[in-house]
């Protein structure tokens, strides 16, 4: 957290350290718990947009690999995965 979740305004790095961060501009205050929240909503938000931009970059270069042909080929194979599995 660098910034207030109240105000906005720009927190000093040496106040982040303490336990309790309390803001210069509005004087609302932010405990570890906050800190904690805020980090762990962060990640998980990182780490979904990663996903997701991976997925997309592999669905990219699949459909650039096949050209036209992608959709065909994906439906033949699990015609075949099916037949396979029942017979």
């Amino acid at each position: 957290m660098e910034s207030c979740p109240k105000c906005g305004a720009i927190i000093d790095r040496e106040r982040l350290s303490d336990p309790v961060v309390v803001c210069q501009e509005c004087g609302s205050m932010v405990n570890d718990v906050e800190k904690v929240e805020e980090k762990k909503q962060f990640w998980s938000f990182f780490w979904t947009l990663s996903v997701i931009c991976g997925v997309v970059l592999l669905m990219f270069f699949y459909l650039r690999n096949w050209q036209g042909q992608a959709t065909a080929v994906s439906a033949v194979a699990n015609k075949t995965n099916i037949w396979v599995c029942w017979g």
